[in-house]
């Protein structure tokens, strides 16, 4: 608007009461000592409008629109059960690199009878298979593989029955196919392998025992576990859990996780139960936020059983826990009968999200194997529900 400003400062326009096309316009030039000199110029009205109609457009800045360059799902090569959902989230971002907002996205699932997909990017698991989901704004695409993997076989049989659970239980390694012989087994031919009772489980992994994303991960992971199906803990639930272990001497050293309190949502862990070579026993609290995977005392870790008292014996696990996003939570855990962990605050990060509960063996791919026996699996409301009489 400075040439407007500038005109209307410098020059007087005299003109009849009513323009007409053919009218005289007289307009005058103010010297530097007052005087005015006027000249006439025959000006037409719908010239000098349109004049100072373009100097106003010229005035006014224009911003071009940005386009969409590139459209991300946040969620990876996820799995999803059969009869469950999952919420994808897609990230619509410009030329310059930046997110935008307010985009339309559209959602598609490659099949529709292996999984469905709602406009707003909420998956249903219909059938085992692989399916692609994709999410388009403005004629950029991007995709995410998803899995849908059926109920796994349930496992009933006379070792939950003696043992009292208090939980259903089932055979998660299933999900990637069928069961080897070594994996899972009942024993009763060894006392040293029993913790309570006539029988307990032997779970074993052999190098190479991995399925899914595990085997393309880094490292590659191998697991054979089993998980709570059912009767999973909500928001402001409170229950105790309990199981022991027994790791053989001259098990050879390796990165194990022997049991997890999961979320279903994203399958991140709240309390993870590990093993490091030449560390403690631990548990980690919510080890992903924390970022943190060593055992001494700090950011989340919680030392249980010292190294050197680890093999050749049975240990007892116990928990207590109140499942919430908020700072009511907690959690106490207790080894061979003593209080080891006290813990006041979250456990849990989503609060519409349930809490599971596995074990078994999850390891770092090893050129060895690995063997833990589990016995007297436990969950109930009170502490007489699951401690070992």
């Amino acid at each position: 608007m400075k040439v407007l400003d500038e005109l209307s400062e410098r020059y007087f326009i005299h003109k009849r009461p009513t323009i007409k096309k053919s009218d005289n316009l007289e307009w005058g030039w103010r010297g530097r000592k007052g005087r005015n000199t006027t000249t006439r110029a025959r000006i037409t009205a719908w010239i000098l409008v349109s004049t100072v109609t373009v100097l106003a457009c010229t005035a006014k800045e224009t911003t071009a629109p940005i386009n969409v360059a590139s459209v991300f799902i946040l969620e990876r090569n996820s799995f999803l059960q059969a009869g469950h959902t999952l919420q994808l989230n897609a990230i619509v971002t410009g030329s310059d690199g930046k997110v935008l907002t307010g985009r339309t996205v559209t959602w598609r699932s490659s099949n529709t009878s292996v999984a469905t997909v709602s406009p707003d990017g909420l998956v249903l698991g219909l059938q085992p298979s692989a399916v692609v989901i994709s999410a388009t704004s403005e004629g950029r695409m991007g995709e995410t593989t998803l899995t849908v993997w059926a109920h796994p076989r349930w496992i009933r049989d006379s070792v939950w029955n003696e043992d009292n659970t208090g939980m259903t239980l089932v055979y998660e390694s299933e999900i990637g196919g069928l069961r080897n012989s070594w994996k899972f087994k009942e024993v009763t031919d060894s006392l040293e392998a029993v913790r309570k009772g006539w029988k307990a489980q032997r779970f074993e992994v052999r190098p190479g025992d991995c399925y899914g994303t595990d085997c393309s991960r880094s490292p590659v992971y191998e697991r054979n576990e089993f998980a709570q199906a059912g009767g999973e803990n909500l928001e402001g639930d409170e229950y105790w859990y309990a199981w022991s272990f027994y790791v053989p001497l001259g098990t050879a050293a390796s990165w194990v996780y022997f049991a997890q309190f999961q979320q279903h949502y994203n399958y991140d862990s709240i309390w993870m139960f590990l093993k490091r070579p030449g560390q403690p026993f631990c548990a980690l609290l919510d080890p992903k936020k924390n970022q943190y995977w060593t055992c001494d005392g700090t950011r989340g870790s919680n030392p249980l059983i010292n190294d050197t008292n680890f093999a050749g014996r049975w240990h007892d696990i116990m928990v207590h826990a109140k499942w919430s996003v908020n700072s009511d939570g907690f959690t106490k855990i207790y080894v061979d009968g003593r209080l080891v962990v006290n813990y006041q605050g979250y456990t849990r990060t989503f609060g519409n999200d349930d809490i599971y509960f596995k074990y078994g063996i999850y390891r770092h791919a090893s050129n060895v194997s690995t063997v833990i026996y589990y016995d007297e699996i436990r969950r109930g409301k009170n502490r007489e529900d699951v401690e070992i009489h």
